[in-house]
């Protein structure tokens, strides 16, 4: 499951090589840097937290088991410095509840068609002010789940959530993440007349 380069680097460094260890950064040094803001929302906060997140995987690579891919791991180091970083600023943090639903899907047809007929840029543009308006952990699971491309039971490892409050909070963030869209793109037909 692990990336043959990474498998290949990780070696390395094990055996002693700790150069073989910019490789890892340099492939991973913007996606740690990403989680790490969509968490902290601050530049240099997230700067720290993932320098944190290579130092502190750096020292527990011989703890790194291949079960799961390395990426993952990293990414739960990353996760948990942003956090530890974010409880120093904020010192309490809601609970999540453990409620279940039934069906996780929705229909997101009306939004969706809208984003499709606007031109790439101006999509990203309105879906990064749809995300900054989201909590800092919700943010961090959906950028997880679309932009990484990571399951529910990888997003589980990562950020500590049960597979299926991970899939409760996809549902509620998706729904969240539709009504903010439609709200902005609202707001500039509105400006536009």
């Amino acid at each position: 499951m692990i990336n043959n380069d990474d498998k290949y680097y990780i070696e390395k460094v094990l055996k002693g090589h700790s150069d073989a260890y910019a490789f890892i950064i340099n492939k991973y040094k913007s996606i740690a840097f990403t989680l790490a803001l969509r968490v902290l929302r601050n530049r240099e906060d997230a700067e720290e937290a993932a320098q944190d997140a290579f130092v502190k995987s750096y020292y527990a690579l011989s703890e790194f088991n291949s079960k799961s891919a390395f990426s993952t791991w990293l990414y739960r180091i990353v996760y948990t410095c942003a956090i530890s970083r974010l409880r120093q600023r904020k010192p309490a943090m809601r609970e999540l509840d453990e409620e279940t639903i039934e069906s996780a899907g929705a229909d997101f047809n009306d939004t969706n068609s809208a984003l499709n007929k606007m031109k790439s840029e101006d999509q990203k543009h309105y879906v990064n002010l749809a995300m900054e308006s989201l909590e800092e952990e919700d943010s961090l699971i959906l950028t997880l789940y679309y932009q990484l491309e990571k399951s529910a039971e990888e997003i589980a490892q990562i950020t500590g959530l049960t597979r299926s409050n991970v899939k409760i909070k996809l549902f509620r963030i998706r729904k969240k993440l539709q009504h903010t869209l439609e709200n902005i793109l609202k707001e500039e037909v509105y400006n536009l007349l």
